[in-house]
């Protein structure tokens, strides 16, 4: 099953018929929309360039490249890239992409042909919930990254596989389409060694979350609210509920709380960002 998927990936390009995409990613091609999937490809980007922070000149690796628009905004930046992925066409549109003189590998990530300790840091975006051992592919990147590098992963969490694409994706053509949720991520890069592990709970944009201008000024008052204040309100919330004389409901830090965590835990769950360092 897995060496079906790997070639399913190799074979990939030619059956979706996405090459005139993938010259451009992620801006659109001529006669499509694809905004809203380049949208978020730019902004997935910037959050791992953030998050990375990788030194001037640093090599950067870039994991699952496809067809290496990663490598080449990265290049712009004035980093050296190598570029490792497991389908040779898509790598022929990176060598377009990047020039005659880019560092571009075939390879297999549960499988790196990199040398120990050789890279300063290391990104995947959407590319590992597509490796059959996510395990054995994370193991190999704390290998061959140099102790104190970091890798950022950006993949899709809950929920993924079973969106409409997904499933057209497994079904038409043979790829792996797995959810990557923020606690397999963790637990994956614990597991094999990083001695820090972080998941970026406010890297998500989430543009359809709004509030009101009465509302932002209920945010800014609350915070703005000395400790002592707010710990006192608290208390005396609780001495009232306590003989059944409060207001029936949660007060507004809880309120703002719970929404919180429901709105970001959301956005995170589907997306998660996860930094670990060696």
């Amino acid at each position: 099953m897995a060496d079906d998927s790997k070639q399913a990936e190799k074979a990939y390009l030619s059956r979706a018929g996405t090459a005139r995409w993938e010259r451009v990613k992620p801006f659109s091609s001529p006669g499509h929309d694809d905004i809203a999937e380049g949208a978020r490809l730019i902004h997935d980007f910037a959050v791992a360039l953030l998050c990375l922070q990788p030194a001037a000149g640093a090599r950067v690796l870039d994991l699952g490249a496809g067809s290496c628009w990663v490598s080449e905004w990265l290049a712009r930046f004035n980093f050296q890239t190598l570029s490792i992925d497991i389908a040779h066409d898509m790598l022929a549109i990176g060598q377009e992409r990047l020039g005659g003189s880019a560092w571009i590998v075939a390879g297999d990530l549960e499988h790196l042909p990199i040398a120990d300790a050789s890279i300063d840091c290391a990104v995947c975006l959407n590319a590992l919930h597509h490796v059959p051992d996510t395990t054995a592919a994370v193991k190999e990147v704390h290998r061959v990254l140099r102790s104190g590098g970091r890798v950022v992963f950006g993949e899709p969490g809950r929920g993924h596989a079973d969106q409409a694409q997904a499933q057209i994706a497994i079904g038409e053509w043979g790829v792996q389409e797995r959810d990557l949720p923020p606690e397999l991520l963790l637990d994956a890069c614990q597991g094999a060694g990083f001695c820090h592990v972080v998941v970026k709970p406010l890297s998500a944009a989430v543009p359809w979350y709004e509030v009101d201008a009465q509302r932002w000024r209920q945010w800014h008052r609350h915070a703005a609210t000395r400790r002592p204040l707010r710990a006192a309100g608290r208390m005396s919330r609780a001495v009232l509920e306590a003989f059944g004389l409060g207001k029936s409901g949660l007060g507004f830090e809880d309120a703002l709380g719970m929404e919180l965590i429901r709105v970001v835990g959301g956005a995170t769950e589907a997306h998660p960002f996860v930094v670990a360092i060696k």
